[in-house]
C-alpha cells in the first residue's frame, strides 16, 4: 500500500477540499494517508493518521516549518502533498531530502489575495504580493506537479511548471445524495450564507440588504454560518445585528462541524454568495455556489464575471451588482414573491451538479495524476 503524507500549516483539520474530498478519494484508492495539520493532539480519525502541530501566529509559522518538515520526513511517505504557500520551502526541502514526488495544491491566487488581507498594513500589501509572486517563480518549478482548484488559478500558474493540473473543488455527489433536501413548511423565504465572514466577501452588504428587507416588510430570514476574520470584524457584525434589532431576522452562527452544517443548509430556500470584486474573486468560481446547487437551493450571487456567466448558463439563480446592497435586497425580494421561480432554479442547479459539476469527475483526475507520479 502506497503511503501519502498531506501537509497543511493553516487549514482547518477537516477542511472540505483536503480532508473530505482529496484524502477520502485517496483512501478509496487504497492509499495510506497521514495528515500533518494544526490540531491539539495526534490521533486517528476515520482511518487517517493525524499528526497535530500547534497552531501559531503569523511569525510563529516559521518555527512550524521546521517542525512540519521534521515530522514529514519521519513518515517516509511515497508522496508528499502540501496545501499552503508558506510551506513552499518545506516542499522543496522534502523533494531534495526524500527524493520523493511532491505536489503543491494551490487553492487560491495568493499574490492577488494578499492585496485584500486586512492584517497586512495597506502600505505593505503590494510589496508583500510582489515578494510572494517572486517566491512562486523560484519554488513552483521545483515540484513534481502543481494542482490548482480552479481554471482561473491555473491560468496564473501554468507557466511555472511543466505539470500543472486543474482539480476543481466540486462537491461530492455521493454525500449530497444521502442528505435530505426537504424544505420545512413556512411563510418566509429562508436564506443562508456559509463560509468565512470577511469584509471582502461582502458580509456587510448582506446585513444592509436584510435590514432594508425588514424595513420593507418582506418575509425573509437569514442564517450566516462560519468564522469571522479578523475577530474585530466579527464584533462589527454582531454589533450591526444588535444595533438594528435584526436578531429575529439574521442568525449569526460560528463555525460548526461539517456534517451538522450540511444537515442545516439544504433546509434553506436560497444560498447567497456576495463576494466583492478583488483579484482572487475575479478569476475564481466559488465552491459555495456548487454546494448550494448540490443542496437544491436557488442561488443569489454577486456579478463576478465567471460566476455571472455560469449562473446565466445553468439558470439556477439571480445575479446582483456586487457593490449594491439595494440590488441584493431587490433580488431576494423577487424570490420571496415567486416561490415557483425559487423551486425551478433549485431544480436546475441540482440537475447541473449531478450531471456535470461533482467531485466524482474530479476524483478520477486526481488519481490519474498520482498514478503518473508513481510511475
Amino acid at each position: 500500500m502506497k503511503k501519502v503524507c498531506v501537509l497543511t500549516s493553516v487549514h482547518y483539520l477537516f477542511d472540505t477540499r483536503i480532508f473530505h474530498r482529496e484524502i477520502k478519494s485517496l483512501q478509496r484508492a487504497s492509499f495510506q494517508v497521514t495528515l500533518i495539520a494544526p490540531h491539539d493532539q495526534s490521533e486517528q480519525v476515520e482511518g487517517v493518521e493525524i499528526i497535530g502541530v500547534k497552531k501559531r501566529g503569523k511569525l510563529g509559522r516559521i518555527w512550524n516549518w521546521f517542525r512540519i518538515f521534521q515530522l514529514a520526513t519521519k513518515e517516509k511517505a511515497d508522496l508528499y502533498h502540501f496545501h499552503d504557500p508558506d510551506l513552499m520551502i518545506v516542499g522543496l526541502l522534502l523533494k531534495l531530502f526524500t527524493k520523493k514526488p511532491v505536489i503543491y495544491d494551490i487553492h487560491e491566487y495568493y499574490s492577488g489575495q494578499i492585496l485584500t488581507k486586512e492584517w497586512i498594513p495597506s502600505i505593505l500589501r503590494k510589496i508583500t504580493s510582489f515578494f510572494v509572486r517572486l517566491l512562486e517563480y523560484v519554488f513552483c518549478p521545483t515540484y513534481s506537479a502543481l494542482i490548482t482548484a480552479t481554471e482561473g488559478v491555473y491560468n496564473n500558474y501554468k507557466k511555472l511548471n511543466k505539470k500543472v493540473f486543474v482539480i476543481n473543488n466540486y462537491p461530492d455527489r455521493k454525500f449530497f445524495n444521502k442528505i435530505s433536501k426537504e424544505k420545512p413548511a413556512r411563510d418566509f423565504l429562508s436564506c443562508i450564507y456559509c463560509g468565512d465572514k470577511t469584509r471582502i466577501r461582502g458580509i456587510k452588504n448582506i446585513l444592509k440588504a436584510f435590514l432594508l428587507l425588514k424595513k420593507r416588510g418582506v418575509k425573509v430570514k437569514l442564517e450566516m454560518i462560519g468564522p469571522a476574520s479578523p475577530k474585530s470584524f466579527g464584533k462589527e457584525v454582531k454589533n450591526f445585528i444588535k444595533k438594528n434589532n435584526l436578531e429575529n431576522t439574521v442568525q449569526d452562527t460560528p463555525r460548526i462541524p461539517f456534517k451538522k452544517a450540511w444537515s442545516q443548509i439544504p433546509k434553506a430556500d436560497v444560498g447567497i454568495m456576495p463576494f466583492l470584486p478583488c483579484p482572487n474573486h475575479l478569476i475564481a468560481m466559488p465552491t459555495k455556489i456548487l454546494e448550494y446547487m448540490a443542496s437544491k437551493l436557488a442561488v443569489v450571487t454577486s456579478d463576478l464575471p465567471l460566476v455571472k456567466k455560469f449562473i446565466e448558463k445553468e439558470k439556477c439563480g439571480l445575479v446582483f451588482r456586487s457593490t449594491s446592497y439595494k440590488d441584493l435586497a431587490n433580488k431576494i425580494s423577487r424570490l420571496a414573491s415567486d416561490r415557483e421561480l425559487v423551486k425551478r432554479m433549485a431544480e436546475n442547479g441540482e440537475k447541473a451538479f449531478l450531471e456535470k459539476y461533482n467531485w466524482q469527475k474530479e476524483e478520477k483526475k486526481l488519481l490519474k495524476i498520482y498514478k503518473k507520479l508513481e510511475g
